[in-house]
């Protein structure tokens, strides 16, 4: 019997055993070349197959991070640094803040609050992803949000308007979960606006994070707090959303649902 092991350097997978048939037929050192070969094949099978598996669930992990898209798009800086390679990138950047909130959380207990806010990521969440938005980031009850024109898709701004219809639609199916466990839920404000952007990794070697940075970034988050007086002025304003001219421009019909509010610095 010849005894051959599977293994890719100091990682063995098994063992391949072949044995005689009967007295006449042994085996000779030339089966024993022709085995080895076979164990070397397989040990090779066995690697690729494991590192494909890893790549595939890193994938399907990041993937709840950032759209396939993203990964498929864009390349590495380099092999060691596992970093992605900044991008100049027409983006729709989305600001959105709960209303009220810091109030309403220093009255319950963290373990609450941590339930409230994940329910609240979840639902808001799964709809920016519904229709493309990468979420950038998670502060507090602040969620940002950006959405990538990364196949030259001219829809990317109307994307990010139908993920803010969606929204508007479905407020009360968030707000009425809460107020079923008797917690008070405030409003939502969201800012928006589109231009470039640069994408790619932030951060140090102990530390990445894919992200978008640029004007339209800060012009979201501008947008977002002039929500805030509108808040105050309608209060009963669900949800409460300022654009910027560029996206009234971009989305067509769609903004005949918005109302001018003139020049602002």
């Amino acid at each position: 019997m010849i005894i051959s092991p599977i293994q890719y350097e100091n990682e063995k997978f098994g063992l391949l055993m072949i044995g005689s048939v009967g007295r006449e037929k042994l085996l000779n050192g030339d089966d024993k070349f022709l085995i080895d070969q076979v164990t070397r094949m397989l040990s090779f099978y066995f690697r690729n197959a494991q590192l494909f598996q890893k790549e595939t669930t890193l994938k399907n992990t990041f993937q709840k991070y950032v759209p396939a898209a993203v990964i498929d798009g864009l390349d590495k800086i380099s092999t060691g640094s596992g970093a992605l390679s900044p991008k100049n990138t027409e983006i729709c950047s989305v600001f959105v803040d709960l209303r009220g909130f810091t109030a309403i959380s220093e009255k319950l207990m963290p373990d609450v609050v941590a339930t409230m806010l994940n329910r609240y990521y979840e639902w808001i969440t799964s709809i920016f992803a519904k229709y493309g938005g990468i979420v950038d980031n998670l502060v507090g009850d602040g969620v940002i949000v950006f959405f990538p024109n990364l196949e030259k898709n001219s829809k990317y701004v109307e994307d990010a308007t139908k993920a803010l219809f969606e929204i508007i639609e479905r407020i009360d199916e968030f707000r009425n979960y809460f107020e079923s466990r008797h917690i008070s839920v405030p409003g939502i404000g969201i800012g928006m606006d589109a231009g470039l952007a640069t994408l790619g990794s932030l951060g140090g070697s102990y530390r990445l994070n894919y992200t978008a940075i640029g004007d339209v970034v800060n012009t979201a988050s501008r947008l977002e707090g002039l929500t805030k007086v509108f808040s105050e002025t309608y209060s009963e304003t669900k949800v409460s959303c300022v654009v910027s001219k560029v996206i009234i421009d971009a989305i067509g019909p769609m903004h005949r649902h918005f109302s001018a509010m003139g020049e602002h610095d």
